[in-house]
């Protein structure tokens, strides 16, 4: 429940040694220099007032895409964003459909995102995105039930999700599962009843 909260309100990525947040529509930078850090107002993110985003940076720039603009109403928009001449740019709609609450996370050269929920249903599809061509990939996808509000990350070529909510409060997924060429391959091992959280290991993603 807190982390949904915090969700809905903030979105953050980081570029280079700059910390860029999103509160509701307004960006602020947050500056790093010998420990001591400063706030700065540097606009409005172009996708409109949402929440529940995904988000994740390549290289000196930050992607931002999706959400939710009302209870009902979610979006599939993507959006890049330069912090040199800090402009937004509309790239290629998300190949996932209209949803919020996504994983996300990044290589050095590509971004992956998949899961997430439209209002009504729980997903478990999961996409590529190429900047250089500005187009998204479907990948293999997600051998658990469709589910929102996971936590990823990436850390050395290796892709990491974990927990995540199905609409069963009852319910929570301790597999550990690995990503090869072909797809998640191996489950090697699975709690159930909330006695473990889930990760997936999704093995170097970025040189498929």
């Amino acid at each position: 429940m807190i982390r949904a909260t915090l969700h809905s309100l903030i979105t953050s990525f980081k570029i280079a040694s700059q910390a860029l947040i999103i509160i509701s529509i307004l960006l602020y930078s947050l500056s790093i220099a010998k420990g001591a850090g400063t706030w700065n107002y540097i606009g409005n993110y172009n996708g409109g007032n949402c929440d529940l985003t995904f988000y994740f940076t390549i290289g000196q720039k930050g992607y931002v895409g999706g959400g939710r603009t009302s209870i009902s109403i979610f979006k599939s928009d993507f959006w890049e964003f330069n912090p040199t001449n800090n402009t937004w740019t509309q790239l290629a709609d998300y190949l996932g459909g209209d949803k919020g609450q996504q994983i996300a996370f990044a290589s050095p050269v590509k971004g992956y995102v998949g899961l997430g929920f439209d209002g009504n249903a729980f997903f478990n599809d999961f996409y590529e995105y190429n900047p250089l061509t500005n187009i998204w990939s479907q990948k293999a996808t997600f051998p658990g039930s469709g589910r929102y509000s996971s936590l990823s990350f990436y850390i050395n070529g290796y892709g990491y999700v974990a927990t995540g909510f199905d609409g069963n409060p009852k319910k929570m997924y301790g597999s550990i599962i690995l990503y090869q060429i072909h797809g998640f391959k191996k489950i090697i091992f699975q709690v159930h009843q909330g006695k473990a959280q889930m990760v997936l290991l999704l093995e170097r993603p970025d040189i498929y």
